[in-house]
């Protein structure tokens, strides 16, 4: 079974992700694949300095994310700019390690934001569950992890709202308590779902 992970961001994705991953799933990071994919595509790193500026790469001729968040999420044609680079490069490496694990007859969670957003990402996963906290609590989980209020408004903006992930999701999970309450929750729901 795929059960892909969603939500808003603070929400609590990684540490549900981390919790089935307790429990014997494989996780597949969309996040880290990115990484991973700029990281050791020197083609995609060509095709990103071209579309935003020389100065997103290091002196080294790696990529500053920093440099790259800062134009790529500038505004909406930004960020579609380097979706169209970006993702068919992702998508490629998540269906490989989720063809790798399939075989191995693993329980693989696709730990995807855009998992609503996008419906070649959709059709990866069985179930979609959508983790979500009150916009408090992401707002202080964020900042613990180093935004400004700045980064986190910018990012938010950008987000699809609550009612876009709700209506694409086939569960949701509340995440405003402990990472045992949360665990609770998920395995029950995994129970259920089973």
């Amino acid at each position: 079974m795929i059960i892909g992970i969603t939500g808003l961001i603070g929400s609590g994705k990684s540490t549900a992700s981390r919790i089935l991953e307790d429990y014997g799933w494989v996780i597949v990071d969309a996040d880290l694949i990115s990484r991973q994919v700029v990281k050791n595509n020197k083609n995609l790193l060509q095709k990103l300095s071209t579309v935003f500026g020389k100065d997103i790469l290091t002196t080294k001729r790696n990529l500053s994310r920093i440099k790259l968040a800062e134009k790529a999420f500038a505004d909406k044609s930004s960020i579609a700019k380097l979706n169209k680079i970006i993702h068919p490069y992702i998508l490629i490496e998540i269906k490989s390690q989720l063809r790798k694990f399939k075989k191995g007859k693993r329980n693989i969670v696709l730990d995807a934001p855009l998992l609503v957003d996008k419906p070649r990402y959709r059709r990866l996963a069985d179930v979609i569950i959508m983790i979500h906290a009150s916009e408090d609590l992401r707002i202080k989980r964020m900042e613990t992890r180093g935004f400004t209020k700045e980064d986190i408004y910018i990012r938010q903006k950008r987000q699809l709202s609550y009612s876009d992930y709700r209506s694409r999701s086939d569960y949701i999970v509340l995440n405003n308590g402990s990472s045992k309450a949360l665990e609770r929750k998920l395995l029950k729901l995994i129970n259920k779902i089973n």
